[in-house]
């Protein structure tokens, strides 16, 4: 199968206030091997020079397209992007951080080859003195179903619950979006995508670049980060309670 003349991915790039790292992201997504995709940056009401770089990007490559928005944070920006995606698949990366230019091939692939709704890669977090974590990429892959998944998705070692390192079937965002107005907006949502999942896949291929930086959104602490975690914490039990009381248990 030749994946360049198959399906479009669409790949959301929320963007706030990283007119300092924005290039780096989007030169690595402008130039990836798979060149079949839509490019959808959401300008989530930056004061900087973000939304300038975002429109000169466009000038220069038709797949671009600039959605400018009032500032919602970042489960309003990617579901802003959700919103006009056109492609089968969708991606989303966040703009300080950069990915391999293999990333969409890759995941693409072995979503194919496995018949996944979701795939996941690892990544290596890198630091604002240039310092790159070290890991090691054996390209294992391992599967899970719905309920594997949810388990998984608490341990550090597993998929996880962030957004960014996936690619997914575009579908299973028909009646799921993110929630708005939160911190860690995806661990309020990914789990749902998980449950809506026939068959979810890891590999351990490090193709995401997560960027660690001072002042970065996970850096962070202020109370409602923590009030909102604890009211995620409660959704998660109620759901698992309703749909998967065993996991419950699960040590």
């Amino acid at each position: 199968m030749d994946l360049k003349r198959n399906d479009l991915v669409s790949i959301v790039v929320p963007i706030y206030n990283v007119e300092l790292f924005l290039k780096r992201c989007l030169d690595t997504i402008i130039n990836q091997t798979y060149s079949n995709i839509e490019i959808i940056l959401v300008n989530d009401g930056s004061t900087d020079n973000s939304l300038k770089i975002c429109n000169e990007y466009k000038e220069k490559d038709e797949r671009i397209k600039v959605i400018d928005k009032k500032n919602g944070g970042l489960g309003s920006a990617r579901n802003a992007g959700i919103d006009v995606a056109t492609g089968k698949y969708i991606m989303f990366i966040d703009s300080d951080d950069y990915i391999s230019y293999r990333m969409t091939e890759r995941l693409l692939t072995i979503l194919h080859q496995e018949n996944a709704d979701i795939v996941a890669c690892d990544f290596k977090r890198f630091y604002e003195n240039g310092k790159v974590e070290i890991k090691k990429d054996n390209k294992s892959i391992k599967s899970y179903s719905s309920t594997e998944a949810l388990i998984s998705m608490f341990y550090n070692n597993g998929i996880r619950w962030g957004a960014w390192n996936k690619l997914y079937k575009k579908t299973l965002f028909d009646d799921i979006h993110y929630v708005e107005g939160v911190y860690s907006e995806d661990m309020a949502t990914t789990y749902l995508l998980y449950a809506k999942s026939s068959k979810i896949v890891w590999t351990n291929e490090c193709l995401y670049y997560y960027f660690i930086r001072s002042n970065g959104i996970m850096k962070s602490k202020p109370p409602k980060r923590y009030a909102d975690e604890v009211l995620i914490i409660e959704s998660l039990c109620k759901f698992y309670s309703k749909n998967y009381p065993e996991l419950l248990k699960y040590p």
